[in-house]
């Protein structure tokens, strides 16, 4: 109990420069990270960019976020279209509404141990 943490980012909601993140813990957890000293940085981390962030947030949040998930859904839209375009290859088990990753079903007798290797030499990771 107690050890169970989620680290987030605006990196994907504000932009792919925007290397700002938070982690969400007990605070007991949180207290431990804190007092590793990296937080002791002299006025803070990235004290630009979590200006940056805090603008976004508090200006135009709902606004950047239904249009991150809108240009999301098309893209995943277009990925469940190519993947379907190949019949036999993989089956689209739920379109997403949005974001980065559809789950497929491989096809019988394909081992996703073996496929990795021939996907990375394709630049394709999963």
């Amino acid at each position: 109990g107690g050890r169970v943490l989620s680290v987030s980012s605006l990196t994907k909601i504000a932009a792919p420069g925007l290397r700002l993140g938070w982690v969400e813990a007990p605070p007991a957890l949180l207290r431990r990270i804190a007092s590793r000293g990296y937080l002791s940085s002299g006025g803070g981390v990235a004290p630009f960019v979590s200006e940056v962030a805090c603008e976004l947030l508090e200006a135009e949040q709902d606004e950047v976020v239904a249009g991150l998930a809108e240009t999301y859904r098309g893209s995943a839209r277009a990925l469940c279209a190519a993947l379907r375009a190949e019949p036999g290859l993989f089956r689209v088990e739920t379109e997403p509404l949005g974001g980065f990753f559809c789950w497929v079903r491989l096809p019988e007798g394909v081992d996703a141990t073996e496929l990795l290797p021939v996907a990375e030499r394709h630049g394709v990771l999963f």
